[in-house]
């Protein structure tokens, strides 16, 4: 077979997944682009809820402000989650002149929203051509990168996402040509600052980045030995234009130069802080509610909002330092629960009610799919994890997914939540081609 033919091949796999991407995201967009009355009688929009509606109603506002006359930076709210996905949803809607929320600031329905997972898909998809073009560098059996290149385009839990609202697409695409580019590493100067780019374009897309640079800068040390040194510092700088960049602009807005977004502080309060004291949601909450009126607290005031946000922080840091064996119980339990695919997390999203109590055991019946899923594809990424080991190649594979594997579990694995573990599945993919392979090769020498 002929490189050529390879080439159509692939791009056949990666065409159908982005049909099928785009199909999904407008059909969803159809059926559940309205409003919806909840079980507490409160009004909400089937997509744009939770983190969504997060994302949206800060490119409402930087919309609103940028075509009031206001510049770039002054532009927008406190960056609060993604820096980058709410520009990105503000840009599309100037450029199709449509407005996103009412004077009221409820969500407008039929507006083009179908744009955003079609943007979503075409960037992912593209990515994907990229990255296949990576793998034929590196495997001689066209079969590998097929069944690679077959996973990474419609395998649900990843497909999901590039169909919806969330701002995982675009995150895992960077992701994707990142990979893709440090899979086969290079000295060069230039290559080497584009990488740091990305990394810190991820990390405007999606905060779980801020440290991921840790893990290319050991990939660098074992790759180059002793001339790692200029190659790392060229992506260093590459990230560190990125991360100055993020921190001007949050300095415009708050007159604090921090890189940080709001939700570090957050949520590990929101999340974990109680349970690591032995304490009640709502004893933990009354504890800020005194600390808030013992300092004069005002809410609704951008300085006192971040006192706030500083208490939160330090509340769950002592939280951690007094309770640190229980932290690590508590993260490995998580981070096990978190390995679970979930590939039913978006079309579940649109239809859930938050104000129901315990909502989510609405749900539990559906881990008799998701955990055999889930073994299963563990099964093949295990089998090309032990035809990797048996062979004694592709030790570069192996270290790189091993270092972003364990940096992605060690950041967020102790929320429990698979949707922060999906980025994982980009540097299995590899393996579950090598062990699809591995597999069907074996049938095929029983027959």
């Amino acid at each position: 077979m002929t490189q050529l033919d390879r080439t159509k091949t692939i791009t056949f796999i990666i065409l159908a997944g982005f049909i099928y991407s785009v199909i999904l995201g407008i059909i969803n967009t159809n059926k559940y682009d309205n409003y919806r009355i909840l079980e507490n009688g409160n009004f909400e929009h089937s997509i744009i809820r939770t983190d969504i509606s997060s994302y949206w109603r800060q490119a409402h506002k930087f919309k609103t402000d940028f075509e009031e006359g206001k510049n770039f930076f002054d532009s927008g709210t406190n960056y609060k989650d993604s820096y980058l996905y709410p520009k990105i949803i503000a840009s599309y809607y100037m450029l199709v002149d449509k407005d996103i929320a009412n004077l009221s600031g409820f969500m407008i329905v039929d507006n083009l929203k179908f744009g955003i997972p079609i943007l979503n898909s075409l960037v992912f998809y593209l990515s994907l051509f990229f990255f296949s073009k990576k793998l034929l560098l590196i495997f001689k059996k066209p079969a590998i990168i097929y069944y690679t290149i077959f996973f990474l385009s419609l395998e649900p839990t990843l497909t999901q996402y590039h169909s919806s609202y969330w701002s995982e697409s675009l995150y895992l695409s960077l992701i994707l040509i990142i990979f893709g580019l440090l899979l086969e590493p290079s000295k060069k100067i230039s290559l080497n600052f584009l990488i740091g780019i990305l990394i810190g374009l991820s990390f405007l897309q999606r905060s779980v980045s801020l440290y991921l640079i840790i893990p290319v800068t050991i990939y660098y040390f074992f790759q180059f030995k002793k001339s790692f040194f200029i190659p790392l510092i060229a992506c260093i700088l590459g990230n560190l234009i990125i991360i100055f960049f993020l921190g001007y602009s949050n300095y415009i807005q708050n007159q604090k130069f921090t890189v940080t977004p709001d939700d570090h502080k957050d949520g590990p309060y929101y999340l974990l802080a109680h349970g690591l004291n032995g304490e009640t949601i709502e004893q933990k909450y009354k504890k800020r509610e005194i600390w808030i009126q013992e300092n004069n607290i005002n809410s609704k005031n951008k300085i006192d909002q971040k006192k706030i946000l500083d208490y939160q922080s330090q509340y769950f840091k002592d939280a951690l330092k007094n309770n640190l064996s229980s932290f690590v119980i508590i993260h490995l339990k998580k981070s096990t629960q978190a390995q679970i695919l979930n590939p039913f997390f978006v079309s579940n999203a649109y239809k859930q009610d938050k104000s129901v109590k315990n909502y989510w055991e609405k749900n539990f019946y559906l881990y008799k799919y998701k955990i055999p899923y889930s073994m299963l594809i563990y099964f093949f990424c295990f089998l090309g994890f032990v035809k990797i080991i048996l062979k004694n190649h592709h030790k570069r594979l192996l270290l790189l997914t091993f270092l972003f594997i364990i940096y992605y579990t060690g950041i967020l694995g102790w929320v429990g939540w698979n949707r922060y573990m999906v980025p994982n599945l980009i540097f299995l993919s590899i393996f579950f081609g090598l062990g699809l392979n591995t597999f069907i090769e074996y049938i095929k020498s029983k027959k």
